[in-house]
């Protein structure tokens, strides 16, 4: 077939788009996702591991890999890589032909452009750089090749997507290693579309080479050295993140040192993340003179990142003033990167322009579309027709063309978005997203059928690290690699415990057994072996982090696949326990006396709005149908009531195909699972809470605890299915109360395993700590009465049955 690729090379991730006939969409890497690790690792034997493989190395064998790429574009001293010199830009062109390559496998031929993004800032001689890598890349056909600014991009996709007015634009893009922020203006005489111009730069882009994630996570690791002081003594701390950088003149480190600083880098990005969403973080230091947890908050972080960020800020200013342009004019403030997650930057952009200007956070793969849309306009100008369905555009092929194509064509929305700290995370080797193949798997009906999120990190206290059980796919690859987790083959169509590695070092500090992965062929006495709903999961998951750390000697496994998998196998005597997201009857082989039931938690999508929406407070089951049903054409709120003002509807949810999408689509449209794909789309809850919440006429749905802890930002609406309006508050979403978006989680027990000791005291601790648990694992904890009920209920059904013995 014949399509343009747009690629977006950051400091961190890789993502890529291509487009085809005028439709674009974002290449997924295989298990990858949509987002390929920025990192390649080079073997002894000539060899080129890239993305999560290459990660894995880099934890065991960091002197042969190389990160952080486009940083380091333009620096003529070599990366030292495993004893030999090679330049940034042939390491740069290797990534992109890998991703290129990855393609051309997946469409079955080469495609007729290339066009990699840059930051705006960048001078002539990075981009010459970037140009000569481009021409490095072994392709058949000798497409053309070009380079397109990353602000240009994203201002394209987003008017597409949005048909958005042709207001100026602010681009604030704050990444991994570097910081970019640009002004883009539509050029009203350069183009021949409906709106009569196509987006250029205007002023002069601004930027900081060396201003990104990666040096607030150094500053955070100067904060866990500080707190350790004596018991960190000596240690070359101060070395550069990977071993590449360092001058050959640098005395040889401990291999063992040097992987344990390249963890605790990790563990530190990693609460960097968590504290985007939670007041304060847990790191685990895994290194040879001390194991241990270092507490940081978030008002401490904001002291150490305070100063970088005003810096960004301050260039913002400038780029405003070089067009010149008052905030109030800007359409809107575009922000790109994972950082700009973080709640200090929306605090200081917000004192810094006014809290009028719209803040907009884009996802991650939005420049790699909008590249993707300016290429195929390039190809086919004609593309720019208002009744495209989907469209594209490009750049022209030398490198100082900044323009963009009109605003005409109308693009899909983006298919899958990672922010940071996600909170939905993929099942290991998965080939789509664990929401993809979740959904296949578990049925979703409005009374009782849904499917809930995997849980993400929320670190309240040393304990809390059981809300980090299902985490990145890479990190969950670690623990296998690395610490011995076995396989039962059939990831892809399963959903399986695994910690992250740096837990995992410390539970083995501390004596404790690996958590399993996969089938126990032969389960001991104290095995206790757990199937069914994947919904369920993560809650049960959370359970037994917490349960292990008091009781050592058991071992819970989870294999979840769907509610009718776990509850037949549970009936068959192959499960012990088997998680339920609705209610099953008992049938003649499998009655009340074999199997016992056990609320564990609410699910509960409450729907949200920005906070200056004064006009939606409560929404009937017809109306949100209107808004999200597969046919919805709605734009604007007066088309949703006309006593509402006009003012654009903007949707915004979980990806589609997600667990929580399909739930949230059973509720409002009629027990379908599908519904309208326009919409701005997240992995994370946090991510839309942060959209709604900048976006003046956003509506969306989030968790409960993510609305609990974004009230500030967001409101949360009440639904009217007949009974009257029911607001998302805790009591009524313990209560059942918000439907069609409430709903019971289950566990069913069967009443011979109760009587085996490791099974009855995982299930009283399961329910006697429902509130810890539930809230860690993102679901509505039941109210005290029914907690004490169920544990009540367990202790009878117990009775008599002695205490754990050591294994």
């Amino acid at each position: 077939m014949e399509y343009q690729l747009a690629i977006d090379v950051g400091s961190a991730w890789v993502t890529a788009a291509l487009a085809d006939g005028g439709r674009v969409r974002v290449v997924s890497f295989g298990g990858a996702g949509a987002r390929l690790p920025a990192v390649l690792y080079l073997g002894a034997d000539g060899s080129t591991l890239f993305g999560h493989a290459a990660r894995r190395r880099a934890l065991a064998d960091p002197a042969r890999v190389a990160s952080d790429i486009p940083r380091r574009l333009g620096d003529p001293t070599p990366l030292l890589i495993g004893g030999a010199s090679l330049p940034v830009a042939s390491l740069l062109a290797r990534l992109l032909g890998h991703v290129v390559a990855e393609v051309v496998s997946q469409t079955g031929g080469p495609p007729t452009s290339i066009t990699v993004s840059h930051p705006a800032s960048w001078s002539p001689y990075k981009i010459d750089i970037l140009s000569g890598a481009l021409h490095q890349i072994s392709v058949d056909g000798s497409p053309i090749l070009a380079t397109c600014p990353a602000p240009v991009a994203a201002a394209t996709y987003r008017q597409h997507l949005s048909a958005r007015t042709g207001d100026p634009v602010a681009v604030y893009d704050l990444g991994a290693g570097s910081f970019d922020t640009a002004v883009v203006g539509l050029d009203a005489g350069s183009g021949d579309g409906p709106e009569g111009g196509r987006w250029v730069l205007r002023g002069h882009p601004d930027g900081l080479d060396h201003m990104g994630g990666r040096d607030l996570d150094e500053a955070v690791l100067g904060h866990v050295m500080n707190v350790l002081g004596d018991r960190v003594a000596g240690l070359p701390w101060t070395a550069p993140p990977e071993i590449t950088t360092m001058p050959r003149t640098v005395p040889p480190i401990d291999p063992a040192l040097l992987s344990g600083f390249a963890r605790l880098r990790a563990e530190c990005a990693e609460a960097r993340e968590t504290l985007s969403e939670d007041t304060e973080a847990e790191i685990g230091v895994v290194l040879p003179s001390v194991v241990t947890m270092v507490r940081i908050t978030r008002a401490e972080f904001d002291a150490l990142a305070r100063p970088a960020l005003t810096e960004t800020v301050a260039a913002l200013r400038r780029t405003l003033l070089s067009v010149p342009v008052d905030p109030s004019d800007l359409g809107a403030v575009l922000l790109c990167g994972g950082l700009v997650h973080t709640p200090l930057v929306h605090d200081l952009l917000v004192a810094e322009l006014g809290a009028d200007v719209m803040l907009d956070v884009r996802p991650a793969g939005e420049i790699a579309l909008g590249a993707a849309l300016i290429a195929a306009h390039e190809a086919s100008p004609e593309l720019a027709s208002p009744d495209a369905v989907d469209g594209g555009a490009g750049p022209a092929a030398d490198k100082g063309h900044t323009g963009v194509p009109p605003t005409g064509l109308i693009a899909p929305p983006l298919p899958t978005s990672v922010p940071p700290a996600e909170l939905y995370r993929s099942r290991p080797g998965a080939a789509a997203t664990a929401q993809d193949q979740a959904s296949a798997h578990e049925p979703v009906a409005p009374a009782g059928h849904g499917s809930r999120r995997l849980t993400g990190p929320v670190r309240r206290h040393p304990w809390a690290f059981a809300a980090m059980i299902i985490w990145m796919i890479p990190l969950i690859v670690i623990v296998v690699v690395l610490f011995g987790g076995g396989s039962s083959g059939g990831w892809a169509e399963e959903y399986h415990y695994a910690s992250p590695w740096v837990y995992r070092a410390q539970e083995q500090a501390e004596n404790l057994p690996p958590p399993l992965v996969g089938d126990v062929p032969n389960p001991g006495p104290n095995d206790v072996t757990v199937g069914g709903s994947i919904e369920v999961a993560p809650v049960t998951e959370t359970a037994y982090a917490l349960f292990r750390r008091q009781q050592r000697d058991v071992q819970v496994t989870t294999r979840a696949v769907s509610t009718d998998d776990g509850f037949a196998k549970l009936c068959q005597g192959q499960l012990d326990i088997s998680g339920a997201s609705f209610p099953k009857e008992p049938t003649a082989t499998c009655g009340q006396d074999q199997v016992s039931a056990f609320e564990v938690a609410h699910e509960t999508l409450p729907v949200v709005v920005d906070r200056s929406n004064t006009w939606a407070r409560c929404l009937t089951l017809a109306q949100l149908h209107a808004v999200w049903g597969k046919e919805s054409t709605i734009s604007s709120w007066r088309q949703v009531d006309p006593s509402f003002p006009d003012v654009p509807l903007t949707p915004a949810g979980f990806n589609p195909g997600s667990i929580p999408n399909a739930f949230f689509n059973a509720g409002v449209n009629n027990g379908r699972e599908e519904g309208r794909t326009d919409f701005r789309s997240y992995s994370d809850g946090n991510a839309i809470a942060q959209a709604v919440g900048s976006t003046r006429g956003a509506v969306g749905y989030v968790d409960f605890p993510t609305l609990a802890a974004n009230t500030e930002r967001v409101s949360g609406v009440q639904i009217n299915n007949g009974a009257g309006c029911v607001e998302p508050t805790l009591e009524n979403a313990r209560a059942g109360r918000y439907l069609p978006l409430c709903k019971p989680l289950y566990i069913y027990v069967r009443s011979a395993a109760l009587r085996r000791p490791a099974v009855a005291a995982f299930v009283r601790f399961y329910l006697s700590n429902q509130a810890e648990i539930a809230m860690a694992a993102h679901t509505v904890p039941r109210d005290e009465a029914e907690v004490k009920e169920s544990v009540e209920k367990v202790d009878e059904l117990t009775k008599g049955v002695g205490p754990v013995r050591p294994g």
